[in-house]
Formats: C-alpha cells, structure tokens, sequence
C-alpha cells in the first residue's frame, strides 16, 4: 500500500490519499445499496412465501372436504397458474 502513496515532503501525498480514499468510500457506499435492495428482496419473498404458505393450507382444507372432478380441474388450474406466476418472477429477477 506504500507503493501507493508516494513520499513528498512531511509524509504521503495528500491528493493521492484523498483519491484512494473517495475510491473505498464509494465502494463501501455501493455496498450498503446492494443490501438495502437485498433486504427489500428478502422481505418481498417473505411475503410472496406466507401467501403460496395460505394458498397451499386453502387447497389442503378444499382436499379434506372431499374433491369431485370439476374441483380437481379448477384446482389443477389455479396451482398451474401460482407456478407459472412463481417461474416468471424468478426469470425477471435472474435477468
């Protein structure tokens, strides 16, 4: 780290100093960001967590009520639909 931060007359140079240190400041700041948005992200998965949780009960006390086929075909829908929901967020936050 010396090597960076040539000796001038009474110690470093004070700009270069400056520079290095607006560098790290700068890095620490986008770092503070990205946790912010991750947090942010965590809690909206949370979220999205506790509802698929109560749709998933909802469709178990529907099961033990008893199904005839017409229920199973709406049901069989409603699930395919959550999932396709579910995929096509994941894809926009992987992108």
């Amino acid at each position: 780290m010396v090597d960076r931060f040539p000796v001038v007359l009474r110690g470093y140079d004070k700009e270069k100093v400056d520079a290095a240190f607006e560098v790290a400041q700068d890095s620490v700041n986008e770092a503070h960001r990205t946790l912010a948005n991750m947090r942010e992200q965590i809690a909206a998965d949370d979220d999205r967590i506790l509802q698929l949780q109560a749709q998933l009960q909802e469709e178990r006390n529907k099961k033990s009520q008893g199904n005839t086929f017409a229920s199973l075909g709406a049901n069989a829908q409603q699930m395919l639909a959550s999932a396709e929901q579910t995929s096509s967020e994941l894809l926009e936050r992987a992108k």
